[in-house]
């Protein structure tokens, strides 16, 4: 072993004999910007994740000959029910006037 690591693992262990306690301190400051930093990457991955999945998914669809079946969705005919229902509402309350 050359001399340098010698001192090194001799500085090193008479470090680690020496340990007090630590009177640390962490703000509040602080612990916000861990968070911040932290859901903006599980965002920022989530993002990327959703970016890139619809081309792998429409190359897929695309090799293997399938095509993706639109169900008309319960909620979007009541939509579209209502708002029809609202027009001929406005239609019949502006024919009154």
């Amino acid at each position: 072993m050359s001399e340098n690591f010698k001192v090194f693992i001799g500085l090193l262990f008479f470090l680690l004999l020496t340990v007090e306690t630590a009177f640390a301190y962490i703000d509040p400051g602080t612990v916000g910007v861990i968070y911040q930093v932290g859901y903006l990457v599980f965002y920022g991955i989530v993002g990327l994740f959703l970016f890139f999945f619809r081309p792998i998914k429409n190359l897929y669809l695309k090799i293997t000959g399938k095509t993706l079946e639109e169900k008309p969705s319960e909620d979007k005919e009541e939509a579209l029910s209502l708002t029809d229902a609202n027009k001929e509402n406005s239609k019949d309350s502006s024919t009154e006037k």
